[in-house]
């Protein structure tokens, strides 16, 4: 069971590790597109066609693809006041609840966003009559699919801790079952 909890988590960070790249990029050449249309508006007057719907449209997409990456990393805001006042057996229960109530949540999300997206794709969705929206909507899709796989990693890693796994000595409650990823960080 370790050895394929090993195998699937290092494929999802690969994953996690190249939507977040595209993420990354989308920034770059959404803030590019900005640039070089203000620079021709105030120059030329004329401007790039549908530069402002590309950037609604993309930012939408954008703002999903490092998602699951955060939340492999641990990087969202987290409020700890009630959790770092519970005994550990205890803070584990209740982040397992929270992790099983946010993956079933997330799981229907994907399933209305993924509906919508074929949609989209079916009637050809577009912004402005030129501007597609169904990339950005299988785009959101997708990242939120991750985000629950993610998740749904993390509720296993989770039971494990709880049910039997050795945990790896921190006392922060930060614990993780000892299964590591192809960076050897402790999962």
């Amino acid at each position: 069971m370790k050895e394929i909890l090993r195998g699937v988590r290092r494929g999802v960070g690969w994953l996690n590790i190249a939507f977040a790249a595209a993420g990354g990029l989308g920034i770059i050449a959404l803030t590019l597109l900005s640039i070089v249309n203000v620079a021709i508006r105030n120059t030329a007057g004329g401007g790039i066609d549908n530069a402002v719907g590309y950037g609604e449209v993309g930012m939408a997409a954008i703002a999903l693809l490092g998602a699951s990456y955060a939340q492999r990393q641990r990087a969202h805001i987290r409020s700890t006041v009630l959790l770092d006042r519970l005994g550990r057996r205890a803070r584990d229960f209740a982040e397992l609840t929270w992790l099983v109530i946010i993956t079933g949540i997330l799981a229907w999300v994907v399933h209305a966003t993924s509906q919508r997206a074929l949609l989209s794709i079916d009637i050809s969705e577009s912004r402005f009559g030129t501007v597609p929206i169904w990339p950005a909507r299988v785009l959101i899709a997708l990242s939120l699919a991750l985000l629950t796989l993610e998740l749904a990693l993390q509720t296993i890693e989770q039971l494990l801790i709880i049910f039997g796994a050795k945990h790896n000595g921190e006392a922060s409650g930060e614990g993780r079952a000892e299964i590591s990823d192809t960076a050897g960080t402790v999962l």
